[in-house]
């Protein structure tokens, strides 16, 4: 998925040591808007269908206040939720400084976006992982390709695989709480089978009828919803779960929604596999 270049009037300068090569440190500059998004962990590409990709979210998203946003653990129960366990936390300055040191060290800073395929050879169809850092510059992304599933690599691949260990300890170390989405993303599509389960048939639920929402991908449509709407979907949702039908006409589709992350764009890009 997308996300904003957000990129304030101002910025708040940063200095941390580079710990690696011999260099003598670098200034980040980080936005002073402490709702502004500094770090992404996503994922894109690999070996999934259709219907995997059309929820998938971004791994973790660290803004400038320290806040850290990110995927929590689900239920083992079938059918799950509809909506994923967005979980959300602060990072201690300890871990925020550690992330912008290792930042600072791969040199996110001065580049646009390069990959690193470094010791993936072996792992087919592997998703690539992007480490995103956002300034007053935009967005500068470093992709791995199999990150975390190969030993050894580059430094590149080193570091990035330190990056979202120090992200994971946060996550888990935090005293985290349920995100309080104000914005989802909703997609809509033909039926997904479920192995022989079959949910309940519901109203269709959204304000805009679906022949209505934007063309996504394979006769999926996707469209995003805030305010008022949000939360009182948000509420139909939460009591239905992932075999749910929605009643279009004579016909039934299924839902896939999910709350949107600070700065993400909804319905960015047709979803892998399409």
């Amino acid at each position: 998925m997308g996300m904003h270049r957000l990129i304030p009037a101002a910025v708040l300068v940063l200095f941390v040591a580079a710990c690696g090569g011999g260099g003598s440190g670098s200034a980040l500059s980080i936005p002073d808007d402490p709702n502004a998004v500094v770090i992404t962990v996503t994922s894109e590409g690999g070996f999934l269908p259709l219907e995997a990709n059309l929820d998938r979210m971004p791994r973790y998203v660290l803004t400038a206040d320290r806040t850290l946003v990110f995927a929590g653990p689900m239920t083992l129960e079938f059918p799950g939720a509809l909506l994923p366990n967005i979980l959300v936390t602060s990072v201690s300055e300890d871990a925020f400084t550690e992330v912008l040191d290792l930042v600072a060290e791969l040199g996110l800073p001065e580049i646009d976006e390069r990959i690193d395929q470094s010791g993936a050879e072996m792992v087919a169809d592997a998703p690539t992982d992007f480490i995103t850092f956002y300034d007053a510059n935009g967005a500068h992304r470093l992709g791995v390709v199999a990150l975390g599933m190969v030993e050894g690599g580059s430094t590149d691949r080193l570091l990035a695989e330190e990056i979202v260990q120090t992200l994971d300890r946060a996550a888990a170390e935090g005293e985290s709480r349920p995100y309080e989405a104000d914005r989802l993303q909703v997609a809509a599509g033909p039926p997904i089978p479920m192995d022989g389960v079959f949910g309940s048939v519901e109203e269709w639920p959204l304000e805009v009828e679906f022949e209505e929402m934007p063309e996504w991908a394979l006769d999926w449509r996707c469209t995003s919803v805030d305010g008022d709407e949000a939360t009182r979907l948000l509420g139909v949702f939460e009591r239905a779960n992932a075999a749910t039908r929605w009643a279009v006409g004579a016909e039934e589709v299924s839902i896939k929604a999910r709350p949107l992350f600070p700065g993400e764009e909804a319905c960015a890009g047709a979803p892998p596999g399409a």
